[in-house]
């Protein structure tokens, strides 16, 4: 068995720790930076196995070299340039860890950037950049439809499934939500609790559950939210590929 442990880095991305209930390794997906890594790992003793990467920006790599230089780890990588000694990953593949003896399997996922991974294991999916608490994240390399039948690959797995993602973006996503499905109590209430935690925030994981029922961007066929991003674009909308690159271009906005 596992846990898995939140590190907050740069101005609000998450590095995931994965560390086995016995033994002293762990797994970290996405170091933004290596410092916050390495205090956790002191604090608690631990050695640094191995790295996984969901996509190639900045905020999620920039902590990799240091990593390395102390630890060796073995890295795992959706695009050989973030790093020279990384192993290459694509969908559907396997990725087996020793130590914690873990196995990881690999999504692709593309749309925010073109070599975007998600990482599945378990129950548990870590989502990078591509979907988030009550939100997606933008297109900056993909077509909206990528992003659109990304997050559909995502929500096709159980909705007990917990969701991980990069960046603590919550409270700012169910404001803009309740703007777009203003009539869903579930995002009211959900923004009061999350509201009410204060400082320092954690708000996830979340659930595939959860999401279906709070985040617009997985609810492109509500005819509550058609209308109003109808109203909010002056425009008809044919389709849920419509629906949801016109909700992006709002919250690109917001």
């Amino acid at each position: 068995m596992y846990n898995i442990i939140p590190v907050h880095a740069l101005n609000d991305n998450y590095i995931w720790i994965i560390k086995a209930h016995n033994g002293s390794d762990c797994i970290c997906i996405d170091p933004g930076e290596a410092d916050p890594v390495k205090k956790f790992l002191d604090e608690n003793n631990l050695t640094l196995s191995s790295i996984l990467i969901t996509h190639h920006h900045f905020d999620h790599t920039a902590g990799i070299n240091d990593l390395y230089k102390q630890y060796s780890p073995k890295i795992f990588v959706p695009n050989k340039s973030i790093h020279a000694k990384a192993y290459l990953v694509s969908d559907n593949d396997k990725v087996t860890i020793d130590k914690p003896s873990l196995s990881f399997q690999v999504l692709s996922i593309p749309g925010h950037t073109l070599d975007h991974v998600a990482y599945v294991i378990d129950k548990n999916i870590f989502t990078g950049d591509t979907l988030f608490s009550a939100g997606c994240g933008k297109i900056f390399e993909g077509t909206y439809e990528m992003m659109y039948n990304s997050l559909k690959i995502i929500t096709s797995f159980p909705d007990e499934y917990k969701i991980f993602c990069g960046h603590e973006y919550t409270k700012n996503n169910l404001e803009f939500a309740s703007k777009i499905d203003v009539n869903n109590s579930m995002i009211t209430s959900k923004l009061k609790e999350i509201c009410a935690i204060g400082e320092n925030l954690v708000t996830l994981p979340s659930t595939i559950g959860i999401e279906k029922q709070i985040n617009p961007f997985l609810r492109c066929n509500n005819s509550d939210i058609i209308q109003n991003v109808q109203n909010f674009c002056h425009n008809t909308l044919q389709d849920p590929v419509e629906v949801f690159k016109n909700i992006r271009k709002l919250k690109d906005k917001f």
